[in-house]
C-alpha cells in the first residue's frame, strides 16, 4: 500500500479476448499470469475466466510464476487450473513460522498452505509443477528460521524459490534495515532486492569483527 493502494480487475471478456489473439494470431504457446492477486474475488472473476478459457479450446500452457495466495485456493480452482492446462504453479508461504505469520501479517496459516497442496495434487498436479516462495534478507532474520522453511517445503515434496527483501520506507522493516545500512536512506537503488541482502551481510559481518 506504500507504493500503490489501488486494487483493479480487467473485465473478464477483455481478457479472454487478448488470450485468443496471443493464442492465434501472435501463435503464443505459453503464457503467464504475473498477480499475486489473482483469487481475489475469484467467484466473479478468475473462476468465470478460467471456465471461459476451458471453453474456448485455447490451445496454449499457462503459468502461475508470481504467488498466489494458498488461502484462497480451493478444490473446485485445482480443477478448473488443471482443466484449462495450467502447468506452473507458486505459491506465498514467505516462511513456516507461524508465529512470523501471525506477528506479520497473519496472511496464511501452514494448514492453508497444506490444504492448497492437497487440491492441486488431488486436481492432478505433481510436484514438479508447484513450488513456493520463502523471503529472506530480512533485517536480523534467523538463519534457522530461513533453514526450517526450507525443510518444511522439502518436507511437503516442492521446491523452494527465494524471494529477497527490499525495504520501503514507511513500512515496519525500514528503521532496522537503516540502522544495518544507513547508505540507503539517501540512495534508493541500493534497496534493490539484488543488493540490499549482500549489503546487510557485509555490515553484520562487519559489526562481529
Amino acid at each position: 500500500k506504500k507504493i500503490f493502494d489501488g486494487f483493479a480487475q480487467f473485465p473478464v471478456d477483455d481478457i479472454i479476448e487478448l488470450i485468443k489473439y496471443l493464442a492465434t494470431s501472435r501463435k503464443v504457446s505459453d503464457i503467464a499470469f504475473y498477480d499475486d492477486a489473482l483469487l481475489v474475488n475469484a467467484e466473479k472473476h478468475f473462476i468465470p475466466l478460467l471456465r471461459k478459457v476451458i471453453k474456448s479450446g485455447i490451445c496454449c500452457r499457462f503459468h502461475l510464476p508470481n504467488a498466489i495466495h494458498s488461502r484462497y485456493l480451493n478444490p473446485e480452482i485445482a480443477e478448473l487450473l488443471k482443466t484449462a492446462n495450467f502447468d506452473e504453479i507458486r505459491l506465498g508461504l514467505e516462511s513456516a513460522d507461524e508465529n512470523w505469520h501471525l506477528s506479520e501479517d497473519n496472511k496464511i496459516s501452514l494448514t492453508d498452505f497444506d490444504n492448497c497442496l492437497k487440491y492441486l495434487f488431488d486436481a492432478g498436479f505433481d510436484s514438479k509443477q508447484i513450488a513456493a516462495y520463502i523471503l529472506t534478507g530480512l533485517p536480523d532474520q534467523p538463519d534457522k528460521q530461513l533453514r526450517a522453511s526450507l525443510d518444511f517445503l522439502q518436507s511437503r515434496g516442492i521446491a523452494a524459490d527465494l524471494a529477497y527483501f527490499s525495504p520501503i520506507p514507511g513500512t515496519k522493516y525500514w528503521k532496522r534495515a537503516v540502522e544495518i545500512c544507513p547508505q540507503i536512506a539517501n540512495e534508493p537503488l541500493l534497496t534493490n532486492s539484488s543488493v540490499f541482502p549482500e549489503l546487510t551481510k557485509l555490515a553484520i559481518n562487519k559489526q562481529v569483527r
